[in-house]
């Protein structure tokens, strides 16, 4: 019998965790394979990991694993893929935006020989500005790169055993699982669902940790910044010299025109030097995301620590 792991990260969650337990398990009673539950307590500090642990003593199937603090989303879901076991892997969020009861049409793509089965969020509850930062990053990414993610394709998806071992042995830290998820190929299928408003609590995902995730996504998996600002610097480069040229030849033969009369130098100067030290400025900002990210990635750290695995044992 097949087994499917699903994987749920969870930060500040216990208003929520009951509502969970029920939808989910009316949906995997039904289901005609074996399970697992693995649940990733992001560091939580309220009473979640109590939550958790009641929730085990009636679902045998269900792994918590503690980790040492807040290390966030993707690194979360990154714990569970290690622990993970099942044939396919089914990542959800635990706040039941990602409706459960769409697990068995995922299961079931993945039985019709589709290795990766991901959702795209027809429509979603947020405010007309997040709304429109989340389709630009969706945009940018997608159009910088050809294996990015698809336009509103977030972290409700399942992939096979052979996709779920790729993605686990990628050895960087700042991962982006919907991008990678897309990089790596295999036969994949998309299913569009409505995505419900947040059960109980605050969103987590807070506006800078959004920001966050987007710039990762961003420069692991784009050059277009960096390329961007070098093709602009030979055109302003070329620019300049073609204008520097016209000026001496106004000052030798003194035959003014158009724009370039009366020129004074020491302004003309002054604004040249201005110009090109914003820009500079700008790409050497741009330059640093690289090279931090590089030395992030060269210190070899752990990108998340799990303190405790929680398993259930039979009295």
């Amino acid at each position: 019998m097949k087994m499917i792991s699903l994987i749920i990260p969870l930060f500040n969650e216990e208003a929520g965790i009951a509502a969970l337990q029920e939808r989910l398990t009316s949906v995997l009673v039904g289901l005609d394979c074996d399970y697992e539950i693995i649940v990733v307590d992001d560091g939580s500090v309220d009473n979640t990991f109590a939550r958790l642990i009641e929730w085990q003593e009636t679902e045998h199937k269900l792994i918590i694993a503690k980790l040492s603090r807040n290390w966030g989303h993707q690194p979360a879901f990154n714990a569970g893929l290690d622990i993970s076991r099942g044939d396919a892997v089914i990542f959800m969020d635990g706040d039941l935006e990602d409706p459960p009861e769409l697990i068995p049409d995922l299961i079931a793509e993945w039985r019709g020989g589709n290795d990766v089965v991901y959702t795209v969020k027809e429509s979603r509850v947020q405010t007309p500005m997040k709304r429109s930062l989340t389709n630009f990053y969706y945009w940018l990414v997608k159009s910088t790169n050809n294996a990015g993610a698809e336009v509103q394709a977030g972290m409700y998806s399942l992939v096979g055993r052979n996709v779920a071992d790729v993605l686990r042995n990628m050895p960087e830290s700042n991962k982006s699982y919907p991008n990678l998820r897309s990089l790596v190929g295999f036969r994949q299928k998309r299913i569009s669902y409505s995505r419900d408003p947040r059960f109980a609590g605050k969103a987590k995902q807070t506006f800078s940790r959004l920001l966050t995730d987007g710039l990762n996504a961003l420069f692991a998996n784009t050059y277009l910044p960096i390329r961007v600002f070098s093709i602009f610097g030979v055109f302003c480069s070329v620019f300049f010299m073609l204008i520097g040229l016209v000026v001496l030849g106004v000052r030798v033969t003194g035959k003014e025109f158009w724009i370039f009369q009366d020129i004074p130098g020491t302004q003309l100067i002054l604004l040249a030097v201005l110009i090109f030290g914003s820009f500079q400025l700008i790409f050497l900002g741009i330059l640093g995301e690289y090279i931090a990210r590089i030395y992030e990635e060269s210190k070899g750290r752990p990108y998340y620590v799990i303190e405790e695995i929680r398993r259930h044992s039979p009295d």
